[in-house]
């Protein structure tokens, strides 16, 4: 009998049911999958929380990896869609690179593929529209009250934006912290690399609460093992 990680259910929003398991990326990818679920993206997440509000919800209280990724090209982080995340598009290598505490090097082909949806995309003004956004690589904080007008936070959390922005504020969270690798950390790095995104806890991380975290991840985290969630329909 073949066994894999343990999957849990974390809690329902709408149809949909969140689950949550615990392992490397490769291994937590092929549980969701196992599971009927697809990995959850930040948008997914912040539906869960909306739906399961306070501290008695893991969704809640525990950050987790989401299907989200950021490609740094030195002065420039191109924030990505599953769909063009170069790491779900490599689960073994990615996996192999963090268990050596190394990125995931991204190839010049898988390069130019998200160069050209990021300026295809860039006539599109509302940010939920597009595929890839680029952003300047530094870190900032998001005031709450104005995360329905961030670039970022509406590319992250698409539609949901507003909503998840009054349910921080029900929380008492005020800020949204960004955390991004700066370009004095790629001294000696081959580019472009891409690494996982975090999402923290909404609840008891302060000041990182609900920080979107593109640091983390990468050399600095999939190397150990990690929590994920994912996202099937309730039959």
């Amino acid at each position: 009998m073949v066994t894999g990680p343990k999957v849990e259910i974390a809690g329902r929003f709408g149809k949909r049911e969140i689950i949550s398991t615990f392992n490397t990326l490769e291994q937590v990818v092929k549980a969701l999958k196992s599971n009927d679920a697809e990995f959850a993206s930040a948008e997914h997440i912040a539906q869960a929380r909306i739906a399961n509000p306070g501290l008695s919800h893991s969704v809640n209280v525990s950050g987790s990896w989401t299907a989200n990724a950021f490609v740094y090209d030195c002065e420039k982080a191109y924030v990505v869609t599953p769909e063009f995340n170069p790491i779900l598009n490599h689960l073994k290598e990615a996996t192999a690179a963090y268990i050596q505490n190394k990125n995931l090097a991204v190839s010049e082909k898988e390069f130019a593929r998200i160069v050209k949806a990021a300026k295809a995309d860039e006539g599109r003004s509302n940010p939920a529209r597009r595929r890839v956004l680029i952003m300047e690589n530094q870190n900032y904080d998001i005031p709450v009250p104005g995360l329905s007008k961030d670039p970022l936070a509406k590319f992250r959390f698409r539609e949901t934006t507003p909503k998840y922005a009054k349910s921080l504020q029900k929380s008492g969270v005020e800020e949204v912290p960004v955390w991004l690798i700066e370009p004095k950390y790629f001294k000696g790095e081959k580019l472009p690399i891409a690494r996982e995104e975090w999402l923290h806890a909404a609840h008891g991380e302060l000041p990182a609460n609900s920080c979107i975290d593109g640091y983390v991840g990468g050399a600095n985290g999939w190397h150990s093992n990690g929590t994920a969630y994912g996202v099937r329909s309730l039959a």
